[in-house]
């Protein structure tokens, strides 16, 4: 939990000055308006969501470290590759503009988030409960 929290803090601090400095930011790489005008459409997509990326990796390290790192493995898998490929060839196709490429992250990170929590919550009671069990079972000392 605390390990979320820090992502979301740092995430939202860093999410917003870039979009506050977006134009400057874009400045020191290209003078192109086009270009610019690109950039901060996908500075502003990402960076104002950014947060969930960061509390997406923090659920996956989780599950890895009770034992599930297959499973983290193949939500990962899902939801941020499988998924985008299949956004680009359906909700992309029925807007085709360049946002809408970026909407794919977002959306791919809260449902990774919502998958995680799912698998998440009873492998933590799992291992609660077989803390317990091992602190009452003394016999093997």
């Amino acid at each position: 939990m605390i390990g979320a929290l820090s992502a979301l803090a740092v995430d939202l601090f860093f999410g917003i000055i870039f979009i506050i400095l977006g134009q400057a930011l874009c400045l020191i790489m290209t003078q192109d308006p086009a270009v610019i005008e690109l950039a901060l459409v996908r500075m502003n997509i990402l960076c104002a969501t950014f947060c969930l990326g960061g509390i997406m990796e923090v659920l996956t390290y989780s599950l890895r470290s009770l034992g599930k790192s297959t499973t983290a493995m193949m939500m990962s898998i899902i939801f941020v590759c499988v998924f985008r490929v299949f956004w680009i060839n359906t909700f992309y196709n029925l807007n085709p503009t360049f946002a809408m490429i970026f909407y794919s992250y977002p959306i791919s990170w809260l449902l990774s988030i919502i998958a995680d929590i799912v698998i998440l919550v009873p492998t933590i009671k799992k291992f609660k409960k077989s803390i317990k069990e091992e602190k009452g079972d003394v016999s093997h000392c």
